[in-house]
């Protein structure tokens, strides 16, 4: 699968997106069934949930849920105890579908019900024995729920193996995993880095709302590492505020730079009518879909999210978009390269976040960016990795 346009989360030698999703608190409370923050509005007709199974998998736990017509989920990450929720709007369980006990890997059962009767809402519970990653992949009548705790060091032991025997060392940037043979250091862009993200556009989020925030939060599950960010970023939401709501949304990798993409969003937003923020874990999944949401006649949206593109920081500096992150792609090929540096010389990597910086309408006009408008953030880091390294 290639990574999405610009390669913003590859690393300079070797990808490998591993998995480590802590648990966020309760997107839901635990209330009575029917009290969720989501807020749809009455289906013409309703799709079956025909049948869960779970399938013969030998690097993750998947389930296949099967539907008389097309799926549309919704996930969410509850704790106490841990369980990943999957919800099928207007879609009501069929006589066929039942309690499953599981036990394999970290899935202790998966239960389903009818969580909401009025509009229907079918529910999929996975109870896990800790807190996990997943990947969810719809495919029309049909979705597939991956759940694994990473994807394990020895699915690249062989690779690994024969890069030590070379004496080949590898360092790897956006990655949950810890460094392990030949892969000598994950540190660029690591997890704290993503939730440190996440925190801050939560922050903004909550203030700029004051305190009323709706989130709709698309996630590009294929690519772990920005399950991060949501995860951070949810956590922090709901511990500031108690008066703000999240919804998360999974969106499959194959509906990147599509229009199936923007009327994804559009259709969330038209269910949840009280929505006022659409954050993204990734600033190309956004492209087109402030001129969708303005096509489609939806107004009163702010969008930001992770990691700013050139087109989003055009709609900040248009008005379209309200909050990013930075990204400087230069800065993460001179700390991969300073990286390898040091460990041909016998010192540790560096264990520090990578500059950043929010980026708002206010303060856009005077980013360090390319002469494409990429963004760079620090002018002169070519100088000051130099000095780092010694050389005049």
């Amino acid at each position: 699968m290639p990574t999405p346009r610009g390669n913003r989360f590859g690393p300079l030698v070797l990808a490998s997106f591993l998995l480590s999703l802590a648990a966020p608190p309760a997107l839901l409370c635990q209330s009575p069934l029917g009290q969720s923050s989501l807020h749809r509005s009455s289906p013409t007709h309703s799709t079956s949930v025909r049948h869960v199974h779970i399938l013969d998998s030998k690097t993750a736990v998947e389930i296949e849920v099967e539907g008389s017509d097309r799926l549309l989920p919704q996930t969410q990450v509850l704790t106490g105890p841990d369980r990943l929720v999957v919800d099928f709007p207007n879609a009501l369980p069929g006589n066929a579908v039942r309690n499953q006990v599981v036990n394999r890997g970290e899935v202790k059962s998966v239960r389903v019900g009818l969580f909401q009767s009025s509009p229907p809402v079918t529910r999929v519970v996975l109870d896990l024995k800790t807190a996990q990653s997943f990947q969810v992949f719809p495919y029309g009548h049909t979705v597939i729920i991956k759940v694994t705790s990473g994807i394990p060091n020895s699915t690249l032991s062989s690779q690994l193996a024969l890069a030590a025997s070379k004496g080949i060392w590898v360092n790897s940037s956006a990655d949950t995993s810890s460094p392990s043979g030949a892969m000598f250091d994950t540190s660029i862009a690591n997890p704290a880095q993503l939730a440190e993200w996440g925190k801050m556009v939560a922050a903004y989020v909550v203030v700029q709302s004051q305190g009323k925030a709706v989130v709709q939060d698309f996630q590009l599950t294929a690519f772990p590492i920005l399950l991060d960010f949501d995860t951070a970023f949810v956590a922090a939401v709901q511990q500031w505020c108690s008066t703000c709501k999240v919804t998360t949304n999974a969106v499959p990798a194959a509906s990147l730079g599509t229009s199936a993409l923007t009327s994804q969003v559009t259709s969330v937003v038209t269910r949840n009518p009280s929505t006022n923020w659409l954050i993204f874990d990734l600033g190309d999944l956004e492209i087109g879909v402030d001129a969708a949401v303005k096509a489609a006649g939806l107004s009163g949206l702010k969008i930001g999210g992770l990691t700013a593109d050139t087109p989003n920081i055009a709609g900040l500096k248009a008005g379209t978009e309200n909050v990013w992150t930075a990204y400087s792609l230069p800065i993460v090929a001179y700390r991969q390269v300073d990286s390898m540096a040091r460990k041909f010389e016998g010192m540790p990597p560096l264990s520090q976040n990578l500059p950043t910086q929010l980026i708002t309408p206010q303060n856009v006009g005077s980013l360090v960016t390319d002469s494409a408008g990429n963004y760079v953030g620090v002018s002169d880091y070519r100088t000051e990795f130099k000095k780092l390294w010694l050389e005049s």
